[in-house]
């Protein structure tokens, strides 16, 4: 097939136990325990809620009023984005929550955002809503991985979470992040001389789309490669590039809102046309994928052709 190439290029709750023996989670950084995570029931307006402990949750990001009413609900107080989606926060602080955003990547956490989540995780009021956009991989990641850092879960009953909440295997640094966080000395953590921000700035338009042209090209070798990872970068998956092009799109869409209609109407579309990538490639549908991407790729062409002006 020949690809053009994109050039700008509650609820009835069921108890799982992580691991063979667990103990009641006290909350106090220190208490090192093996806790059990809690599906919940399917929330109006809000996907994949687990409850891994008595005070830290994780999920999808919230729809709607309902998703937010379902967040107050549990009695969230502070929720903690880790996609580069901006937070709603007249929704949020309607509610009486506060918001942190802590943007993170499929390839895991760094050293200074898991001291960030550490800090957020352990100072934030609780309950604490922890969630990325599908409430399966960065979420539940960042969560455990900070819980592990404070003491508070095992690295193998957070790998565990991490299999129960359906984390993909296609994204092998976030597992990584679990296994290999470590305890952080409390001294450290007070001595992170960062700021938690309610919305992060994603960075200026040139730098989102010079990220984006990377994944995209990376998404495309990986599509005319029969959609196998290459042996030498097993860790771009198919998964995990269709997931960064969708995130990036959705970082340059909240960009796209300053700037003249038309660009935002372009930006609009690829993001819905992102999504039915990633879509496809997680569920298996790659004769779907190819033409969703390649749908992507002329939507890129003419959008850049139109308003590479803009950044």
């Amino acid at each position: 097939m020949n690809r053009r190439r994109c050039r700008f290029a509650v609820c009835t709750c069921v108890a799982a136990s992580l691991v063979a023996s667990c103990a009641h989670h006290t909350g106090h950084p220190g208490d090192r325990t093996d806790v059990s995570a809690v599906a919940i029931e399917p929330l109006n307006g809000i996907d994949n809620v687990f409850r891994l402990s008595d005070r830290v949750w994780t999920g999808g990001v919230p729809e709607g009023e309902a998703g937010f009413d379902a967040l107050a609900s549990l009695g969230v107080r502070t929720v903690i984005a880790v996609d580069a989606g901006v937070p709603e926060l007249t929704q949020l602080h309607a509610r009486g929550m506060r918001s942190i955003h802590l943007p993170i990547q499929y390839a895991g956490l760094t050293d200074e955002q898991l001291i960030a989540m550490s800090r957020a995780l352990r100072d934030a009021d609780g309950p604490v809503y922890v969630h990325c956009h599908h409430g399966k991989h960065r979420g539940p990641a960042a969560a455990a991985a900070a819980m592990v850092a404070l003491g508070e879960l095992t690295p193998t009953a957070g790998h565990a979470f991490l299999v129960q909440a359906g984390t993909s295997r296609a994204y092998p640094g976030l597992f990584d992040a679990v296994s290999n966080a470590g305890r952080i000395e409390q001294s450290e953590i007070d001595a992170w001389e960062g700021t938690l921000l309610e919305v992060a700035q994603p960075g200026e338009l040139q730098q989102i789309m010079s990220q984006l042209e990377s994944h995209f090209d990376m998404l495309d070798r990986i599509a005319t490669n029969d959609w196998q990872a290459f042996e030498n970068d097993p860790d771009r998956s198919a998964a995990a590039e269709a997931g960064a092009v969708h995130d990036l799109l959705r970082a340059s869409q909240e960009q796209a809102k300053r700037t003249e209609p038309g660009f935002t109407t372009e930006m609009n579309l690829a993001v819905e046309l992102a999504n039915r990538v990633e879509r496809a490639v997680r569920s298996g549908r790659m004769k779907a994928a190819d033409e969703a991407l390649l749908m992507l790729g002329d939507s890129c062409i003419r959008c850049h052709t139109a308003y590479r002006r803009q950044w």
